[in-house]
């Protein structure tokens, strides 16, 4: 992988499907390529924007931060007492980015927060006796 200006050249500014993750980090790192690939194929709006949002997501936090959340079942469950939450993940991005506090970080986790949203209402939710989708 190339670098130049500080940034990877590892082609993930064109890869929705995000084949970059499992590139670099592996292929336990490959359920969420796919979510998140299947999530990015259906937006229509942003996508640009949603796909960085990822990036940052998994490169910045889980990766760096959580790399034992290659799991997206452990991801969601609490790992030796910790539970990633939003406030982390804010934390983590201004403490190890070039992120200001500022609108361009809201959108980012707002992004990131939709995809986990889509992801548990899409592939963790069952009906319930009502027919209502409960997530697991």
């Amino acid at each position: 992988m190339a670098i130049r200006d500080g940034q990877k050249i590892d082609g993930r500014s064109s890869d929705l499907e995000l084949k970059w993750l499992t590139k670099l980090y592996g292929s336990e790192w490959e359920d969420w390529r796919i979510f998140a690939a299947e999530w990015l194929a259906q937006q229509e709006k942003s996508v640009s924007s949603k796909r960085y949002a990822l990036t940052l997501f998994f490169e910045t936090y889980l990766q760096g931060f959580a790399p034992w959340a290659a799991s997206v079942c452990v991801f969601f469950e609490r790992y030796q007492g910790h539970y990633c939450s939003t406030t982390e993940y804010k934390k983590v991005l201004l403490e190890n980015t070039n992120c200001s506090d500022n609108t361009n970080l809201a959108v980012a986790m707002n992004h990131a927060t939709n995809f986990l949203d889509w992801l548990l209402d899409t592939h963790f939710s069952e009906p319930n006796d009502h027919g209502v989708p409960v997530r697991l």
